[in-house]
């Protein structure tokens, strides 16, 4: 069962959460995951929206350092990580937030649809607001897939190209069992 919910993505990250937390669905759920491209949001919104639910938060980012190991270390890495994030917590409530390139692993997808997750958010915001959560010139945000400062014109565009490929193979994601699409 797959929901489609609009939000105006100029709103602040608790106003996204208090919007996501009117819903029904999202108020019965005790075990939620958020996905996305990188840079969509989901720990500012996670996190309000843990303070709104009363639920712990969790942020599988934050079980390593991306920008001192290389992107097959950080996916195998991750994947370690999230098998054993659901495993100690099939019975508990929780919010996850899952890295931008989480879902790319096969595996992870097979992992999130057995778990005991009871709703996936899915941020899906324009190119435009990630670019804003990046940051722009010296305020660019020190991210392992991107090189490292000035902002230039190159690395707008692989970030265009990353994002193009990320949302197309996320949103193959979507079409599963109690999904919220936040567009």
């Amino acid at each position: 069962m797959s929901m489609a919910k609009r939000v105006i993505w100029d709103k602040t990250p608790d106003e996204i959460a208090f919007e996501l937390s009117k819903s029904d669905f999202v108020k019965k759920s005790r075990r939620i995951i958020l996905a996305g491209p990188f840079c969509a949001g989901k720990t500012v919104v996670g996190k309000e929206l843990a303070a709104i639910l009363k639920i712990p938060f969790f942020d599988l980012d934050n079980c390593f350092n991306p920008l001192k190991e290389s992107t097959s270390d950080i996916r195998d890495r991750e994947t370690k990580a999230l098998n054993t994030f659901l495993k100690t917590h099939q019975k508990n409530p929780y919010i996850l937030a899952l890295g931008g390139g989480t879902l790319l692993r096969a595996e992870n997808i097979d992992s999130v649809k057995k778990s005991s997750m009871d709703i996936m958010i899915f941020l899906n915001p324009p190119e435009g607001k990630i670019f804003s959560n990046l940051g722009i010139g010296d305020n660019l945000k020190a991210r392992q897939f991107l090189p490292q400062f000035p902002w230039t014109p190159v690395i707008a565009s692989k970030v265009i190209e990353m994002l193009s490929d990320r949302k197309s193979s996320l949103s193959n994601f979507v079409h599963f069992r109690k999904c919220l699409v936040v567009s």
